[in-house]
This record gives structure tokens, sequence and C-alpha cells, in this order.
């Protein structure tokens, strides 16, 4: 449903150290902001995407001395703010109340990240909602892919990266149906 509804998608390579291989990811076009000025996606400066995490997750990411495996700043802890699922990530589809996943929701505390890509500074940066200090600067993580996001259109809009949704091709043929339903309407109705 969302293909006749958003004009693209996006997908992300990412390395699984667990698997050994590379793994490619289908993310909600929702959660990524993009540099919509470039001409051709080759050319984005900058990609972000949204993702959350766990106060679990969020503090097995931080530095500590004698302990492996943090990349965040040693202070992060200090600047967080944990709260609910953010509302404007939930999916809109999914109105059950008692579903599993809401849950699992229900049952964290959790903290918004934009994982940054600068394409131009060839950084990674990570940033928490409303955070002024960076979590993490560090090089881009993969050498030989740069941007591990790909956009997929599924109809070029012949103006930018934007795309053009199947519902945006269609709508102007259905306005105008209704238009003349409307205007059938009326005139049966002023000859009564």
């Amino acid at each position: 449903t969302r293909a006749t509804i958003f004009p693209r998608a996006f997908l992300k390579c990412v390395w699984n150290e667990t698997k050994g291989r590379p793994i490619t990811r289908v993310i909600n076009p929702e959660f990524i902001f993009f540099d919509a000025m470039a001409e051709d996606w080759e050319d984005i400066r900058y990609i972000c995407e949204v993702t959350v995490l766990t106060r679990g997750e969020f503090e097995r990411r931080i530095k500590k001395r004698g302990r492996e495996g943090g990349v965040y700043r040693s202070n992060a802890l200090e600047d967080a703010t944990f709260g609910p699922y953010p509302d404007w990530l939930l999916d809109e589809e999914d109105g059950s109340e008692d579903d599993d996943h809401n849950i699992v929701r229900e049952g964290f505390d959790w903290i918004t990240i934009y994982e940054y890509y600068d394409l131009v500074a060839k950084e990674f940066i990570h940033y928490m909602e409303d955070g002024q200090t960076p979590l993490l600067v560090s090089p881009l993580p993969y050498k030989q892919l740069a941007n591990p996001y790909t956009m997929l259109t599924f109809n070029d809009n012949l103006k930018d990266l934007g795309g053009l949704s199947d519902a945006e091709l269609v709508f102007p043929t259905i306005e105008r149906l209704n238009e003349l339903s409307s205007l059938e309407l009326w005139h049966t109705s002023s000859l009564a």
C-alpha cells in the first residue's frame, strides 16, 4: 500500500557482523531526509535516517573505561531524554492497541536518534533529538560505499529526486470524474 502513496522507497545496505555479510534493509520513506536540491542521487550532499533506541541499547553504545564496543561520547547519558515511543514514528496503518509491537513499545523508554551521513565532509554523525552536541562523529562507516542507501522511484516526476506516486498519477482523473459526477447530480436535481 505504501507504493501507491509514497513516490519513493529506500533500501539500506549494512554489514551484519553475525552473518559476516552485507544485508539489505527496507527503510520506511517517512524516516529518511535527504538533500532534495540534488538533481541526481549520486550528487546528494547528505542523508539522514531517524531511528529509535531503548535506554539499554543507548547505554550500551556509550564509551566506558574497561569496556569495548561503546561509540557514543562518555557523557551522553547526562544529555539524554527518554520517553515513550514517538507518535510521529508510528505506522498509521497499525491501529491495533493489543498487538505485540505496541506492547513492546510501551514496555521501554525510548530515545530518538538521527543518523546523519555528511557525504561532502565524509563524516558519519549521530545526534539525539533536541541535542546540540553530536553523540558520535566518525569517518563514513564503509570506505567503498559512501552512501549505503539506494532510492527507488516508481515514477519519475521529471523535476527532481522526489518521484511521483501512483496516487498522484490518477488524482487529476479522479478529481475530474468527481467534478463531472457532481455536475450530473446538480443538473438532475435542478430538473426535478
